[in-house]
């Protein structure tokens, strides 16, 4: 069977010996630091295909409740290179044509958008992260681009940072800044034949 394997950044980053309480609620839960390890392991045999943020913005409110009624899941997207570049790259030799790979070829290629995304070509879109390998951050809630008014990931230091996104050829984010106008994003549909049948 031609199964997608695919890991997320908070499964990646974060461990449950953190006490993050209801905050930190997400579906699968948080693991142990030796099932963070073996993830990484996947990532670095190509077991695991993409990394993805599974980005749910929510706010405290939201998880008020006891461990059935808060709701599962929070926000990651803007740290998604940091996490890769901080503990792929730098803490385990993770190639940076294999974080190209995990967060654009093969979700364009296994979504069926390739090549209008995934690829840097002619015809295609001139969607692109420019990174400053660099740049070291301390994770904010303050500083990040959301609007969760907390984060997991609160108090870790990443370095690698992006700072200019460039959506089909047009900057939108620039040094810490969103610059583009609301309504510059286009509706990516999706092959017919990825849509469940009967």
């Amino acid at each position: 069977l031609n199964i997608l394997l695919e890991g997320t950044l908070h499964h990646l980053g974060l461990s449950n010996d953190i006490p993050y309480g209801r905050l930190g609620k997400v579906n699968p839960p948080i693991r142990e630091r030796e099932h963070v390890e073996a993830l990484w392991q996947a990532v670095l045999r190509g077991d695991i295909k993409t990394v993805v943020s599974d980005h749910a913005c929510s706010t405290q409110k939201i998880k008020e409740g006891d461990l059935w009624t808060s709701l599962a899941g929070f926000g990651g997207t803007e740290l998604l290179f940091p996490l890769l570049l901080t503990e792929g790259y730098r803490k385990r030799g993770l190639p940076l044509e294999r974080i190209a790979e995990l967060t654009s070829y093969y979700p364009a290629l296994y979504h069926e958008l390739y090549p209008k995304k995934g690829t840097i070509a002619v015809g295609s879109d001139a969607d692109l992260a420019v990174i400053d390998l660099e740049k070291e951050k301390e994770v904010s809630v303050e500083t990040l681009h959301s609007a969760q008014d907390f984060t997991p990931f609160e108090g870790l230091s990443y370095r690698g940072w992006p700072t200019h996104t460039i959506l089909r050829g047009q900057v939108v984010f620039e040094n810490d800044k969103v610059v583009a106008q609301p309504g510059v994003g286009q509706y990516v549909k999706r092959p017919v034949k990825l849509h469940y049948k009967e």
